[in-house]
């Protein structure tokens, strides 16, 4: 038996998996390695070596545990489809962990692309205003536009709006006329 301590083996094993894992090629090649890597961690848990009845009782439970998963709380209930999924069939299991994973990626992209028109201070949102009606304005016409605004004072290299004490220096002008150009440029 092994003498080190049950953590430091199953971190060995896992480390393993991971490191021997871009062999797989597909969800069923995965999805069965994933399983035996649970079986075989639980078998070094109950201190089972060898193949036999033993062995073949540790699996079963294993795989009854894995189906009927009671254990964890409401915010593992993806976890435990998987888990549901992997002792029936690890070709499923694996095909819905990457979907659902693709999925959340899909989300997190059009999250990201998405404005926020809230998060701009006061004085971005006046540029996104002016480059929105014509995004083919210079930078110099659209300090112009900002000079022509009541309540916008442009003085010593800054422009600030007076309502809400907002300042930006105006050396920032053309990035942020070219950043509102490529929201408004389709």
């Amino acid at each position: 038996m092994d003498e080190r301590p049950f953590e430091q083996v199953q971190k060995d094993l896992t480390d393993q998996f991971v490191r021997d894992e871009p062999a797989t090629e597909t969800d069923e090649e995965l999805g069965n390695a994933v399983l035996g890597v649970i079986l075989q961690s639980e078998r070094l848990r109950h201190g089972v070596e060898a193949s036999g009845p033993k062995q073949a009782e540790v699996d079963r439970e294993t795989i009854n545990r894995l189906y009927n998963q009671t254990e964890l709380g409401p915010e593992h209930v993806f976890a435990e489809s998987i888990f549901k999924r992997l002792a029936v069939d690890p070709a499923s299991a694996m095909r819905h962990y990457r979907q659902a994973i693709d999925q959340r990626n899909r989300t997190q992209s059009q999250r990201a692309k998405s404005a926020r028109p809230r998060s701009y201070d006061s004085i971005t949102r006046l540029i996104n205003d002016i480059v929105r009606d014509d995004p083919a304005l210079k930078t110099t016409a659209v300090l112009d536009e900002l000079a022509a605004i009541d309540g916008i004072i442009i003085s010593d290299g800054e422009i600030r709006n007076t309502q809400d004490a907002e300042t930006m220096k105006v050396s920032n002008l053309p990035s942020r006329v070219s950043d509102a150009r490529k929201r408004f440029s389709g």
